[in-house]
């Protein structure tokens, strides 16, 4: 039997969640690594008023197109979107990769101070806080800027809501009655998600898939190669492919 016609080879289209801020910016330089594996597009959040994951999700689904060839890859605040986004597609996508991420509250002994979320400074955090718990060793003049300018397009009522929609949520059902694939990208020196939160995605589904890569918080960042390595590996070894 010869190899495939090109023709009939369907190409993964990849459907990028941003993480907290939501502007997309951040995932620019990995959206053009993983352009090696197919077409991609980056979703960006509407931040003209607060709102919760299922506010989110619900506009976030008018505008994206998923079909039998999506592969939907949500990073750190976004797990919860993709989760919903992947579940309630009228097809299934061929993917989802979560990246740094969590289906449930990373940090539930916070849960109850979530309301104070009202008055947490977001904006002017010290870089040198941020970067050690986004970026660690890996931290950049360059990428402490680039976060600095994408966090200073949200307004703070709405980063606020996002931080008291990832401390509250518990989306796991929605993960185990996913009709895909599921690759977690697990970052090694991540200070923001602890290894409880990937456990407990892990927990839901037999057929999961972990990849530990070495790298921050930040890993589509910090190691956008390996990351898109770990991808097509994934996606070659599926059905049918």
């Amino acid at each position: 039997m010869g190899p495939t016609p090109l023709a009939e080879v369907c190409l993964p289209r990849f459907l990028l969640l941003p993480g907290l801020d939501g502007t997309g910016e951040l995932l620019r330089e990995f959206a053009d690594v993983l352009a090696s594996l197919g077409p991609v597009e980056i979703l960006r959040y509407p931040a003209d008023r607060p709102r919760d994951y299922d506010a989110l999700c619900s506009e976030l689904a008018a505008q994206a197109h998923i079909d039998r060839d999506s592969v939907v890859l949500a990073e750190s605040f976004a797990g919860p979107l993709g989760i919903a986004l992947a579940a309630r597609a009228t097809v299934p996508p061929r993917a989802l990769v979560l990246s740094a991420s969590f289906a449930v509250s990373p940090l539930p002994w916070l849960r109850r101070l979530a309301p104070l979320t009202h008055w947490l400074p977001v904006h002017g955090v010290p870089r040198r806080l941020s970067d050690a718990l986004l970026l660690g060793r890996w931290a950049t003049p360059r990428w402490s800027a680039k976060l600095d300018a994408a966090l200073r397009q949200v307004p703070a009522p709405v980063l606020r809501a996002r931080l008291r929609a990832a401390l509250c949520v518990d989306w796991r059902h929605e993960l185990r009655a996913l009709a895909c694939p599921v690759l977690y990208l697990q970052a090694t020196a991540d200070r923001v998600i602890p290894p409880y939160a990937a456990r407990c995605i892990v927990a839901q589904r037999a057929d999961l898939v972990r990849v530990r890569i070495e790298g921050p918080h930040f890993l589509l960042q910090a190691a956008p190669q390996a990351a898109v390595e770990a991808i097509a590996h994934f996606l070659a070894s599926l059905p049918g492919q």
